[in-house]
């Protein structure tokens, strides 16, 4: 009996993964397949292969900025720039583009990009100021003086290529979507195979006991913020050839709040410390997902996709929150 005992008294958990050993992105790419199937069946032309393109070449702008500014949470900062450096460099690019051709200009976006990303990290990095602050002043600061360059006109280019590289199909995919994935797989190694993905991680986590531990933190930061600023050029790239070659500082209201959505929806956490980029990315599709949908249906105000917008950044917050306290 006692063998019995024994064994009735040994419970077994049945195998399966816990709520903590889920992704931190399995939220919102559940919500990302439900978008999918619902509008799949309510709107005509969804899934339609152009439908789709434009889907994602639209998310590929969100997603790229999100890539640079997840780091900077990671870290503990935060990048509020992102869009208005994106404005500042794509009106560089179509300046530099119009005198010296499509590669000249190109390159003088990501210049541009790492420039304004290296005076937003020395600032932050070098003299011990809030990231908040500092890049909230950017968000301003950087698209006036893009509408000082350009006299608050769009600029059009009669002869350059950055619309023919945007719309070039290869395979069943768009470049800069192709440009997308490689640029999310090169920066989760960055992040998970490298010293200083670790070291992001570690500062974000614990700044102290990372200086303390020998982690060179100003450089990391800075370097954290120059990427950032690196991801607004490439993104600067995508809006000069999806605005047919042109570039205005008007454009990207707003979308520095929907890649920061798309980084906390994606499970980043806000503190520091933790967060993904595949869920940033991941993140950034079922927003455009979610406005190619509306749209298909009718439902084309901008306040709805506003509200929609808010309510799901708040929603991130939340399960940030709960997501902190059961790892307690």
């Amino acid at each position: 009996m006692s063998g019995h005992g024994g064994t009735a008294g040994t419970l077994r958990r049945p195998a399966g993964l816990t709520a903590r050993q889920l992704p931190s992105y399995s939220a919102v790419l559940g919500l990302l397949i439900v978008i999918v199937l619902f509008f799949s069946f309510s709107a005509p032309g969804f899934l339609s292969s152009g439908n789709i393109n434009s889907l994602l070449g639209s998310a590929a702008i969100v997603a790229v900025l999100g890539l640079g500014m997840t780091p900077t949470i990671i870290s503990g900062g935060i990048d509020l720039s992102v869009a208005s450096s994106a404005v500042l460099c794509a009106v560089v690019c179509a300046e530099v583009a119009s005198i010296a051709g499509t590669p000249a200009g190109a390159l003088a976006a990501l210049v541009c990009g790492c420039v304004v990303g290296a005076v937003n990290g020395v600032l932050i990095s070098v003299f011990g100021m809030n990231a908040f602050v500092i890049t909230l002043a950017g968000m301003q600061a950087f698209r006036g003086l893009a509408r000082l360059l350009v006299g608050d006109q769009t600029m059009t280019l009669e002869d350059s290529d950055f619309s023919n590289f945007v719309n070039y199909q290869l395979g069943p995919l768009t470049l800069p979507i192709w440009l997308l994935l490689i640029l999310t797989v090169l920066g989760v190694l960055l992040l998970r195979r490298t010293y200083f993905g670790r070291n992001v991680f570690a500062i974000g986590g614990n700044e102290t006991a990372a200086t303390l531990a020998g982690i060179p933190v100003w450089r990391t930061k800075l370097l954290v913020y120059v990427l950032s600023g690196l991801c607004a050029g490439i993104a600067a790239i995508f809006t000069v050839g999806l605005n047919a070659d042109s570039a205005s500082p008007s454009v990207l209201v707003g979308v520095e709040l929907t890649a920061a959505a798309a980084v906390l929806l994606g499970g980043t956490s806000l503190t520091g410390g933790s967060g993904t980029l595949v869920g940033t990315v991941i993140a950034a599709i079922f927003f455009s997902a979610l406005s190619q949908g509306l749209n298909l249906l009718g439902i084309t105000a901008t306040y709805w996709q506003l509200i929609i917008t808010g309510l799901l950044l708040v929603a991130a917050v939340v399960i940030d929150r709960v997501r902190a306290k059961s790892e307690i």
